[in-house]
């Protein structure tokens, strides 16, 4: 039993998401596997783009890696098996580059975006990056108890 959610969880309203998510916990069968990816703002890149502030009002919600690790630490629905840095952002770094530099609200974050694009032209700095688990984005997989 498996379902996953890429990048959804973080368009859901906070007073939402228990609710989200026991219906994902009553979905799946015992020992079944919730995979699901959302951006993460514990990471500096991502903080460096502030997609939240790029993607209004999109993102309601806005997940770190450490809150997660607490969330589900708490959790008597779900084990937490691990947590993977990814980035779609790097994928397509000069797209999104070129997306924050006509959305971002301030002349800070517009220079942010044409910086990293010149910096991220290069291969081997997204490579350094992800090396260094620096990513975007996450990828979470929990088991149900």
């Amino acid at each position: 039993d498996l379902i996953s959610a890429w990048e959804v969880l973080e368009h859901i309203p906070y007073d939402k998401l228990e609710f989200v998510l026991n219906n994902i916990y009553k979905s799946l069968s015992s020992g079944g596997v919730f995979v699901f990816s959302t951006p993460d703002f514990d990471s500096p890149l991502c903080k460096c783009n502030d997609f939240f502030a790029i993607c209004p009002p999109f993102h309601y919600l806005v997940f770190g890696q450490k809150w997660l690790k607490e969330y589900f630490a708490d959790s008597n629905q779900w084990n937490l098996v691990s947590m993977h840095a990814c980035s779609d952002f790097l994928d397509d770094a000069s797209m999104w580059c070129d997306y924050a530099n006509k959305t971002a609200p301030s002349l800070q974050l517009r220079a942010t975006a044409s910086v990293l694009k010149v910096l991220l032209e290069n291969d081997e700095n997204k490579k350094l990056l992800l090396s260094k688990n620096i990513g975007t984005e996450i990828i979470v997989i929990l088991i149900k108890k």
